[in-house]
């Protein structure tokens, strides 16, 4: 069917040409054209095969220009999937690294994966928590810095991540500092509590855990029996601290 369409074609093409051919031949016909002092003089059907080759020429050029543009485009956008191929890759690797303890394996293929600006907020904090692992908080600190500066937006997740490493590693001084700069609004989130109440614990800030009892109780964070053992805690330790002064035990009783 397609071979007997072609045929048809160049058939009419033939005919066309035939029937063309003869009437040029009969009446080339007479085109000039003057200019100022030039004069063009030509036949009709020469000038009309002139238009039709440079009109052809000219719409192959513009098909190559346009053929070439398409080539940079598509070289781009494949360049940009084969990075992000390459990332993921990559941040693969590191969680599966970091699931099996291989620490530093872990902090190589974040660092790399940080690269690529669409994953470079989670790959420096993930490249933190493994730089942790090993102790090295000098490069911990550096990547919670490039994660601060990949996403400045991102600052009230950066500070919880960096108080809760630091936390982690009794580093109690420098996680309080960090949540004291997270907002208003992330510090009564249960997290940033449950830190708040560990470090509190932890350096034995009872007037801090008073303050932290009624925000924990509200929040449903500990459940009753542990709320209350800690409210025994701080109790005790209020009255032992209140002990040598008899005003500050009664002022400590009445409380």
């Amino acid at each position: 069917m397609k071979s007997t369409s072609l045929f048809i074609v160049a058939l009419i093409i033939l005919i066309v040409a035939l029937v063309f051919g003869i009437e040029i031949q009969n009446d080339p016909g007479y085109l000039m054209i003057h200019i100022h002092d030039v004069v063009f003089e030509t036949s009709v059907w020469f000038a009309l095969a002139v238009i039709i080759v440079v009109f052809v020429i000219v719409y192959i050029i513009v098909r190559l220009l346009s053929h070439a543009f398409r080539i940079g485009t598509h070289y781009s956008k494949w360049k940009s999937q084969n990075i992000n191929r390459k990332t993921l890759r990559l941040t693969h690797q590191g969680y599966s690294a970091f699931a099996c303890g291989n620490w530093s394996e872990a902090e190589k293929s974040f660092s790399k994966a940080a690269k690529n600006p669409a994953l470079a907020l989670s790959s420096y904090l993930s490249a933190a928590r493994s730089a942790q692992a090993q102790n090295a908080f000098d490069r911990r600190d550096e990547y919670l810095n490039r994660a601060y500066m990949a996403d400045k937006n991102a600052h009230n997740a950066i500070l919880m991540t960096a108080a809760q490493l630091q936390a982690s590693a009794g580093q109690y001084g420098q996680a309080q500092a960090s949540l004291s700069q997270v907002s208003k609004r992330e510090q009564h989130s249960s997290y940033a509590l449950q830190l708040q109440t560990r470090i509190a614990t932890k350096t034995s800030d009872y007037s801090d855990l008073t303050e932290l009892i009624p925000r924990l109780r509200k929040q449903k964070i500990l459940t009753e029996a542990q709320l209350e053992g800690l409210e025994e805690e701080i109790y005790r330790q209020s009255l032992s601290q209140a002990a040598s002064d008899p005003d500050q035990l009664k002022q400590a009783w009445d409380k």
